[in-house]
């Protein structure tokens, strides 16, 4: 359990934009933005999330390096910031509830 929580709680980290440019990210097609429930109730859900929110915030980047100089740059942070904020707001109750 502890390690599901220490793997969930990266994904804030997940954010940085360490990735170079190549020609064939912007061919990545967009992954649609992963729906945060305001609770879960098994781990095997908290997992499940945890990886398609991985997934969005990966291709995320991808495609920010083709857009850093368009005005969807801005938006699209802040959607991945959202969705990691909602994620980690979860995943603090799912721990909250968990060591009950």
């Amino acid at each position: 359990m502890k390690k599901l929580v220490l793997a969930c709680s990266f994904v804030g980290l997940a954010l940085s934009f360490t990735a170079s440019a190549e020609s064939d990210f912007c061919a990545v097609s967009a992954v649609d933005t992963p729906e945060i429930p305001t609770y879960v109730e098994t781990g095997e859900q908290l997992i499940t999330l945890h990886e398609q929110v991985t997934e969005y915030i990966a291709d995320s980047e991808k495609r920010l390096i083709c857009q850093k100089s368009t005005a969807s740059y801005n938006a699209m942070v802040d959607s991945m910031h959202s969705t990691a904020d909602k994620f980690n707001k979860l995943l603090s109750d799912y721990k909250r509830s968990a060591s009950l």
